[in-house]
């Protein structure tokens, strides 16, 4: 066995069991959301998102690695989110909104998505609860954020392709 192969299995033997063990008992009752957030892994994935942001230079990297922007020259409706992410961090709220408008929100969702490695048992079958109570809501609100989302990056592409975007 490779050297890197030693290496790595411990790593993902400590991974695997660490995030078996704040698995809470899913229950097929639980609604969507709470479902979702009790995931241990979309929730480290979301940290790991968060921590990325972090490190992440505001100003952006040297190349552009967006496929549409690439394909097409026109920024995606993603496009700015993760140096909006990055202003953020560091408390700058105007660049963070002029780079991606929906960039607050994002942090706050994966903020609380990340929230369940860090909470103990009670607290997380309280949030479940709450979850579970405002499901109606919580699908309302995931309907009007995609929309927004789609809807603001559909229009900024559509001012580049016609000149007219600042």
């Amino acid at each position: 066995m490779a050297w890197s192969q030693t290496a790595i299995q411990p790593a993902l033997a400590w991974g695997t069991r660490l995030l078996e063990s704040v698995q809470p008992r899913a229950d097929p009752s639980w609604s969507l959301p709470a479902r979702q957030w009790a995931n241990p892994k979309w929730a480290l994935i979301c940290a790991l998102a968060l921590f990325a942001t972090c490190i992440h230079p505001p100003q952006g990297m040297p190349m552009r690695l967006c496929a549409i922007r690439l394909a097409l020259g026109v920024d995606c409706p993603g496009c700015g989110m993760t140096r909006g992410l990055s202003h953020l961090w560091r408390g700058h709220w105007a660049e963070s909104l002029a780079q991606h408008p929906l960039a607050p929100v994002t942090f706050g969702y994966l903020a609380f998505q990340s929230s369940f490695l860090i909470l103990g048992g009670r607290a997380r079958l309280r949030v479940v609860g709450l979850l579970n109570r405002a499901d109606g809501a919580l699908a309302g609100l995931f309907w009007v954020g995609l929309i927004a989302f789609m809807t603001f990056g559909l229009i900024r592409m559509w001012l580049e392709l016609l000149g007219l975007a600042p």
